[in-house]
């Protein structure tokens, strides 16, 4: 049959079975309490909830969440076992008993919109996919387990401080997909495990190192985009030679100013690195920049790119180590932009660099040798610098000078 929620909340403190439909209307709760099982649907439109609080439910093969409405897990005895494959637009685990495992079993559970993970535990033998257009949100302030696989093929932002623990879970980013540590949290291990990166897995946003712990090997197919600060593979990390590691220059301090890669133990190298400049820095020459340490390195990248309109730069191997060097500092073409004309003066302006002093001069007659600087201020701002001059009624040529 059909059950249909019209106002309100049900509360259900009882074992509840739907073999049939669960319709909510806008705005209205179905909150299972005490466990239960469906072969049935549910269907949720927006504002509407379905949500776990306490006990076992299974969903068996047949079952369906449907609707732009959430589902959420929220209750510490709460365990939702996932018995068939099954697909949802938003689903929220933020509460769960770890040792029940609030999000459990041998089936699939695809993400088509976005899911909120802030506690509990995802575990058994089957897999939480994040489809490509959806995102996964990790704001966890406290730790929270991953006993499944976690299958990324979205966006997954994690911003919480606590770590996510790892215990035979296996966390997979798939080509196209973003997986970004915005903390300086770890990637825990307590048995089995590992991440497997062939999408972008990005640091940014904190000074700060996310650590991976030992025992927890990082497989890197894909692309490592180090923004800012440190990112410890303890557990070894593994680069195919499709693999990338950008790192991000901003200034001379590892972690502090630009993305280093740690590891512990030895490493081999493959793929290719490269690095870019952010935040308008620009390095002098003979800066140095050590974007990979480790304990023993064998091997080399095989190709590095950086860039070349800026700067010139080297790469070095050491037995652990691997080090950028600015050689040289590309000089920007000087250009004058056409003057612009206004009331009584006119206005030129041309590239500059902030580092450089530069005079505007003038003279009546390109066949003198002398000329004469234009009175008043050059006003630099970015790449770019002006002055303004009065207007004439005879001819004036105008040069720039880069002063010493």
């Amino acid at each position: 049959g059909t059950v249909e929620i019209q106002t309100g909340t049900l509360l259900c403190n009882a074992s509840f079975t739907n073999h049939g439909a669960v319709h909510l209307a806008s705005a209205t709760t179905n909150r299972l309490a005490a466990g239960g099982s469906a072969t049935g649907t549910f269907e949720t439109p927006t504002t509407a909830l379905v949500e776990w609080a306490g006990g076992t439910f299974a969903l068996n093969p047949g079952a369906q969440l449907n609707g732009p409405g959430l589902y959420r897990i929220n209750g510490n005895s709460a365990n939702v076992v996932v018995n068939g494959d099954i697909s949802v637009g938003n689903f929220d685990l933020v509460n769960g008993d770890s040792s029940l495992g609030a999000l459990s079993g041998a089936g699939s559970l695809t993400i088509n919109h976005a899911m909120n993970w802030t506690a509990g535990t995802m575990s058994g033998a089957g897999r939480t996919i994040i489809s490509p257009a959806a995102t996964l949100s990790l704001a966890n302030p406290n730790s929270i387990g991953l006993q499944r696989t976690l299958e990324n093929a979205g966006t997954a932002a994690w911003t919480g401080p606590g770590l996510i623990g790892l215990r035979n879970g296996v966390i997979t980013n798939r080509a196209g997909a973003v997986f970004e540590a915005f903390n300086a949290s770890r990637l825990a291990f307590s048995g089995g495990g590992r991440f497997d990166n062939v999408g972008t897995f990005r640091k940014s946003g904190t000074a700060g190192t996310t650590t991976i712990d030992a025992g927890l090997p990082f497989n890197n197919s894909g692309t490592v985009d180090l923004r800012s600060g440190i990112l410890t593979a303890n557990g070894g990390y593994i680069s195919t030679s499709s693999a990338l590691l950008n790192c991000a220059l901003g200034g001379t301090t590892p972690g502090a100013n630009y993305g280093q890669l740690q590891v512990a133990g030895a490493v081999t190298l493959n793929g290719g690195l490269s690095v870019e400049l952010i935040n308008g820095f620009v390095p002098a020459t003979n800066d140095t920049f050590t974007v990979l340490a480790a304990s023993t390195r064998t091997g080399a990248f095989a190709s590095f790119s950086y860039p070349s309109n800026a700067v010139t730069m080297q790469l070095s191997n050491s037995p652990n180590s691997v080090i950028v060097r600015a050689t040289g500092i590309a000089i920007p073409e000087l250009v004058l932009f056409p003057p612009l004309i206004t009331s009584s003066n006119v206005t030129l302006c041309w590239v500059a660099e902030s580092t450089k002093i530069y005079r505007l001069e003038f003279s009546p007659d390109l066949g003198l040798t002398n000329w004469f600087a234009v009175p008043g201020q050059v006003i630099t701002s970015s790449n770019q610098a002006c002055i303004s001059d009065a207007l004439t009624s005879s001819n004036r040529f105008y040069r720039v000078r880069v002063l010493p």
